[in-house]
């Protein structure tokens, strides 16, 4: 389970790392940037990307964002 609270922001992985990152949203929206993509994802909705590629995660919403 993944929790960030309103205005914080994780840093996955500033440089990545190997593997494969995959998530889907239970609760709440952020940001997530990829390789200096942003995309935005809510609830509902799933990701998956190469983890080699830089990624941050940020809440700009007023809810706690949730994800697996």
């Amino acid at each position: 389970m993944l929790e960030v609270k309103p205005g914080k922001r994780i840093g996955l992985s500033g440089s990545g790392h190997e593997g494969i990152e995959m998530g889907y949203a239970l609760e709440g929206s952020a940001v997530l940037t990829v390789d200096g993509i942003d995309y935005k994802i809510g609830k509902g909705d799933s990701v998956s990307f190469n983890s080699n590629l830089s990624h941050s995660l940020v809440n700009e919403g007023r809810k706690i964002f949730r994800a697996v």
